[in-house]
């Protein structure tokens, strides 16, 4: 392989890496944006921003924690809420998330969370984490929201 020809592939895969970042950074920039959108239901549902975070690589992620209580999570209000925003991806799918672990939750007797708490990671692939948070913490959140 000849210098000339090593430094044309080299070139050809600056470019390819551009064009896949630049995609990327789209898709990560119209998640962001679907957040945004989506924070006002979510305050609807009675949850708050506890935490945001970024991060910065090859392809950036935003991470973004959202907490509040157990009791406000109903599953009719989420389903409405789905069918009026169902454009918005990001919102539907914490939205799910929500659903299915408020069902969990009913089918689980005997556990003592009040409180639960949202993980929303916006990069490639985006995830969504929804955990049950101890008593006193669900307190603290309250306290935190009042």
């Amino acid at each position: 392989m000849t210098m000339a020809t090593l430094q044309e592939q080299l070139e050809n895969l600056k470019i390819k890496m551009q064009e896949l970042f630049g995609k990327a950074k789209e898709k990560v920039d119209r998640m962001l944006a679907e957040f945004n959108a989506a924070l006002p239901v979510l305050e609807a549902l009675g949850l708050s921003l506890k935490d945001f975070k970024m991060g910065m690589g090859i392809i950036p992620e935003i991470q973004a924690k959202l907490v509040g209580s157990l009791a406000d999570v109903q599953e009719d209000k989420i389903d409405l809420m789905i069918g009026q925003h169902e454009d918005n991806k990001t919102l539907t799918t914490v939205l799910k998330a929500l659903k299915m672990a408020a069902g969990i939750r009913k089918r689980v007797d005997g556990i003592p969370f009040t409180g639960i708490e949202v993980g929303v990671k916006l990069g490639l692939p985006p995830n969504v984490s929804v955990g049950f948070v101890e008593k006193e913490e669900a307190k603290q959140i309250e306290k935190h929201a009042a």
